[in-house]
């Protein structure tokens, strides 16, 4: 009896946790609920570096947040940037100028050396001048002869 007598004390203290109990099991589906993510929670965890990664992505974000008035006054140009591209056979009409303008550019580089120009130019008059020499020559021979067999 006296070893009852000793129990009633711890006995009552555990009567008295009979209401915290009843709440405590009352928890019991949240618990289940709760128990039920941690496949997904530790999916979540395994993730871990990949969201480290996007975290360091702060500044960067933070920078292209900043480009936005830009990209907005880029986006405006639409209209331009159409009539630009209505332009697209004349350019490639220019384009398919490329080569004769290259032989042209070599034919300009005379240009830039005025003595190899009039070297050039005084060649071609002396040139002009043989053959017309030479033509009018033969046509007074030619006439001579032709004016003694007459």
């Amino acid at each position: 009896m006296t070893r009852l007598a000793v129990l009633e004390r711890p006995m009552l203290s555990v009567a008295d946790l009979r209401d915290p109990m009843i709440r405590v099991a009352a928890l019991d589906p949240t618990m289940l609920e709760v128990a039920a993510l941690q496949q997904p929670m530790s999916r979540v965890a395994d993730m871990r570096g990949s969201l480290d990664a996007v975290a360091n992505l702060h500044s960067a974000l933070d920078h292209v947040s900043s480009l936005d008035p830009r990209l907005a006054s880029v986006a405006g140009l639409a209209p331009e940037l159409q009539q630009v591209g209505s332009l697209r056979p004349a350019l490639e009409g220019v384009a398919a100028l490329g080569d004769p303008l290259s032989r042209l550019a070599v034919l300009a580089s005379i240009l830039g050396r005025p003595w190899l120009l009039a070297l050039l130019v005084a060649a071609v008059i002396a040139t002009w001048g043989a053959v017309t020499f030479v033509a009018v020559r033969l046509a007074i021979r030619s006439a001579a002869r032709a004016g003694a067999r007459v």
